[in-house]
């Protein structure tokens, strides 16, 4: 957390100016709300920015979650299984939750997770999803 990082690089900066005012002696503390601590928090949110861009990251794409994609695709007519099967719903979104421990949603898009989920579920529970016409072509997956 930004509160407990900041004051800790705010105490390390004091030690390393060498200043004989602070040589020695108890480093005074960071006032979190004063503008030093603000200019530190923005300066680190900016280069955490930077980094995440330049890695690909796209803090646009956390709003597509799989989760959402398999609610909208169980409630679906082509599905149509979601009032009858609540356990088909519970199963899926704990095999999506299991899945936000992984690096899939770094190598699959969301509704390709949320496909895969509602499958496992149904397998899992033994529940006969529709083959006509496939059922993971409500779901946009090939």
């Amino acid at each position: 957390r930004l509160k407990q990082i900041i004051p800790i690089f705010y105490r390390l900066h004091l030690r390393s100016l060498e200043d004989p005012v602070h040589h020695r002696r108890p480093l005074p503390n960071l006032d979190m709300r004063g503008r030093d601590a603000l200019e530190m928090k923005q300066a680190i949110i900016s280069v955490e920015q930077q980094i995440l861009s330049e890695l690909g990251f796209g803090a646009s794409l956390l709003r597509e979650t799989p989760h959402r994609h398999m609610l909208h695709f169980l409630r679906s007519s082509a599905l149509n299984v979601f009032s009858t099967r609540v356990e088909l719903v519970q199963s899926a979104w704990n095999f999506l939750n299991d899945s936000a421990c992984s690096s899939l949603c770094c190598e699959y898009q969301p509704h390709e997770i949320a496909t895969a989920s509602i499958f496992l579920a149904a397998d899992q529970l033994q529940i006969q999803l529709p083959s006509r016409p496939p059922w993971w072509n409500a779901c946009y997956t090939r």
